[in-house]
């Protein structure tokens, strides 16, 4: 069995947070979804050429030159207004593959299942062959009269901030998915025979061991393990990572990894990683935006990830606001997917104080052939420089950030670098 990836090339298409656009975050996706066919399953993948585009004379006939069995086209949707509150994964078959329908399926499903905003798609499942009076999408249509059975999956949609946040946050958990639809539905082996029996008690299905910094930081996270013992590992292999439980439980810390500091108490202050409430009476995330829904107030508590853009405060109807990426469920203390909404500080109260966590600095490969040094953590800073060695490099500081999964300081002071393009050593 060979894949074909390809991923959205519509940088047009921009998304209603983050500074970015579908082409860079769905080229990031397909990236991710061939590393783990590639490291764990046994099948051959090719990634479009990136600088081909749709029609049958180009990505389609490549997927046919290469012998591939699947052409498995990655986009990310839009509602056309924004914003939209408009959610939930999206695919689209051939009518003429049971194997396309029965793989656009899994991969709805096992979108939805990972994503913490609710579908509210009506048809999440659909034949792409009856738009445009019949003659249907391009990358349906073209890939199967060349002989390569094809698919398109929207994985969320881009234009509703809620669920771009999660697309741009939430990538490793985006090509998990896809992967477990593409290997279950095609029945593609996984490398060496399968998985040994576990040394731990195996948690349920759909639970994983996750190995992060921190169990609030999701964008740091290196891997999610039904077994622990692989999780523990990969929490020794990388110094400064820890492993929690489904429930988001410390419950192992690296041998390389320094514990957590305690946890101070709230000082009042405002910062990344305060934990924080509406006040009571708070109407609107601020002046002149939305109503905030009762539950947000009622139900939960609220982790502060982001409090500028850019390098500079973020100011809406006035006033100046923080970006609420966390919630924190008010009756058990889970802490899962945020609004992801910027609102008014003077809205909010302090309940809990940032965590405090020891980082430990580390070194990475340059994987690109030219790496731009950015001012900050950030696509939206100025360029001071660029590594075209391909070198090692020490990383001192970790820092979320448009254009990146995640940004590293260099110790060097020359600035911040997308560590996307790294190999941690």
């Amino acid at each position: 069995m060979k894949i074909y990836l390809s991923p959205s090339n519509q940088p047009g298409n921009k998304y209603v947070v983050g500074n970015t656009n579908e082409k860079v975050q769905m080229e990031a996706v397909a990236a991710k979804v061939k590393a783990l066919l590639d490291r764990d399953y046994d099948c051959g993948t090719v990634m479009a050429t990136l600088s081909l585009g749709i029609n049958a004379s180009e990505r389609p006939q490549e997927a046919k030159n290469n012998g591939c069995d699947f052409y498995i086209a990655i986009h990310s949707n839009a509602a056309g207004s924004s914003p939209s509150n408009a959610s939930g994964a999206v695919a689209f078959y051939h009518p003429d593959s049971a194997k396309s329908k029965a793989l656009a399926t899994a991969m709805v499903n096992e979108l939805n299942a990972v994503c913490p905003v609710k579908s509210n798609r009506a048809s999440q499942v659909a034949s792409g062959m009856t738009q445009f009076n019949g003659a249907g999408y391009g990358e349906i249509r073209s890939p199967m009269q060349k002989g390569v059975q094809s698919l398109l999956v929207e994985v969320n949609f881009h234009d509703n901030p809620a669920t771009a946040q999660w697309i741009i946050d939430s990538k490793d958990a985006i090509a998990a998915a896809l992967v477990k639809a593409i290997t279950v539905t095609l029945g593609i082996a996984k490398k060496n025979g399968s998985t040994p029996p576990p040394s731990d008690p195996a948690p349920t299905t759909d639970e994983y061991y996750r190995v992060r910094t921190a169990w609030a930081d999701s964008k740091t996270q290196k891997g999610a393990y039904k077994i622990l013992a692989n999780a523990k590992k990969c929490a020794d292999d990388n110094p400064g990572y820890s492993v929690f439980d489904p429930k988001g439980a410390l419950i192992y810390t690296g041998k390389n990894t320094a514990a957590p500091a305690p946890a101070p108490t709230p000082s009042g202050v405002i910062e990344t990683g305060t934990l924080v409430a509406f006040k009571g009476g708070t109407k609107n995330y601020y002046p002149g935006s939305v109503t905030v829904p009762p539950w947000v107030i009622s139900d939960y508590n609220h982790r502060v990830t982001q409090m500028t853009s850019g390098g500079k405060p973020v100011v809406k109807g006035g006033k100046v606001c923080v970006l609420l990426g966390k919630k924190i469920l008010k009756k058990t203390g889970k802490e899962e997917a945020g609004i992801n909404t910027w609102t008014d500080m003077d809205a909010l109260e302090v309940v809990g104080a940032a965590p405090v966590w020891a980082f430990t600095a580390y070194t990475v490969k340059v994987t690109a052939d030219s790496l731009n040094i950015r001012k900050g953590p950030g696509t939206d800073t100025a360029i001071v420089g660029a590594i075209k060695d391909k070198g090692v490099y020490t990383i001192v500081e970790e820092a979320n950030g448009p254009g990146a999964t995640r940004w590293g300081k260099l110790k060097s002071g020359a600035g911040w670098i997308s560590l996307d393009y790294t190999q941690k050593r």
